[in-house]
């Protein structure tokens, strides 16, 4: 599969530089779907290098900060890379409204960075690091309630947003959901819950 969509990618971005009488705006869309099936694609094939079973949280704490610190970057660096691109195309013909989205950026980041900061410290308490992420995820060993709800909504939030980027073509804003998704997927995973296995003892006749 990983094949196919990097192939209709690289099929989309060839159409949109050699094939002739293709007007501005579908360029533009073959453009941004074109690299947003080859990030779709090298996401397939990065996954799949490794067994999903295989994977687990980080050791510490504050590797799954600095994950969060990394998504927040991400996400700034692609918001004033999208409007670079936008006013490349033409699209921003103003330069105080270029000038006002990159100032929005930057408060944007801040506030990323909080978020990262406020979900690493509920994390904090009860931080099982390399656990198997896997086994959050199965019905035994899944978080609680509540943390289901505190990590499991951001996380289906983060997912749901990651799918929409690819469906829209915004492709500069997939990579930063993604780590997003890490994110919060390493700590919904490191407050898993443990099933106890309890052996029969074995009772001697005499």
């Amino acid at each position: 599969m990983g094949y196919a969509l990097a192939a209709i990618g690289l099929g989309m971005l060839l159409a949109s530089a050699f094939v002739g009488g293709v007007d501005v705006a579908t360029r533009y869309l073959l453009q941004d779907y074109g690299l947003s099936c080859a990030e779709l694609a090298l996401s397939i094939g990065l996954a799949s290098r490794r067994s999903w079973f295989a994977h687990r949280t980080p050791s510490t704490i504050w590797i799954v900060f600095l994950v969060g610190v990394a998504a927040a970057f991400l996400s700034d660096l692609a918001a004033v890379a999208w409007w670079l691109l936008a006013r490349a195309r033409g699209l921003l013909a103003s330069p105080d409204l270029f000038s006002r989205r990159i100032v929005d950026t930057r408060r944007e980041f801040v506030l990323l960075l909080v978020v990262a900061a406020f979900f690493t410290v509920l994390g904090v308490t009860g931080f099982q690091g390399r656990t198997e992420i896997a086994a959050a995820f199965r019905r035994a060993t899944r978080p609680g309630s509540f943390w289901s709800i505190v990590f499991g909504v951001p996380l289906a939030a983060a997912a749901a947003a990651a799918v929409a980027a690819l469906a829209g073509g915004y492709f500069l804003f997939y990579p930063p959901l993604l780590i997003w998704v890490c994110f919060f997927t390493f700590l919904f995973a490191s407050k898993r819950r443990h099933v106890l296995r309890h052996r029969r003892a074995n009772v001697g006749l005499g």
